[in-house]
């Protein structure tokens, strides 16, 4: 699949839920401007996971970034070139971010347009600390002036993997809590 841009064609990648694989995997395709589907970073920390490879990320078609549940990261910045979200079927917000820990700012410096089915709900961010005011007037202004900040904890489902690495790198369970 290829989308197109002003200056040419964009190369695209599928989405997933990134972690150490989603990452290489992502390397290996370094023409990728645009994700399709979800982007799901959540569980990770700052200290083990580099999230800088996102950067040349530019789009995000027929899918929701999804950022929660996050230690260490004092923003997004490593998505900087991120202009678009777009998941018009979808009654979910385009944006969720929620119960970073660490999180000083949003820091999606590009980005000019989400789109979602339900406009009102286009993006939706849950911050522990108080976020500057520039952030918050420019990320009103993406979301046509609706309100999308709200301080506090959001009460969402925790996934944890239990993983065992063999030789082949098989990812063994999946265990779900719900609160």
């Amino acid at each position: 699949m290829f989308v197109s841009n002003v200056g040419g064609i964009l190369k695209t990648c599928e989405g997933g839920i990134v972690d150490k694989r989603f990452l290489e995997k992502f390397q290996e395709e370094p023409e990728c401007r645009v994700i399709v589907g979800d982007l799901v970073i959540k569980g990770l920390n700052a200290n083990t996971t580099e999230l800088e490879k996102l950067r040349r990320i530019e789009r995000i078609e027929q899918g929701s970034l999804v950022f929660q549940q996050n230690i260490g990261y004092e923003s997004m910045l490593f998505l900087r070139n991120l202009e678009v979200i777009s998941h018009p079927d979808s009654p979910e917000p385009a944006l969720q971010i929620a119960n970073n820990y660490g999180m000083k700012f949003i820091g999606l410096p590009s980005l000019k347009t989400v789109k979602a089915a339900d406009e009102d709900k286009a993006i939706e961010i849950y911050t522990y600390e108080e976020m500057p005011k520039s952030e918050k007037r420019r990320l009103r202004a993406v979301a046509n002036k609706r309100e999308v900040f709200t301080l506090g904890e959001k009460n969402i489902g925790q996934i944890r993997r239990a993983r065992e690495e063999y030789s082949d790198n098989a990812v063994l369970g999946r265990f779900i809590f719900l609160e």
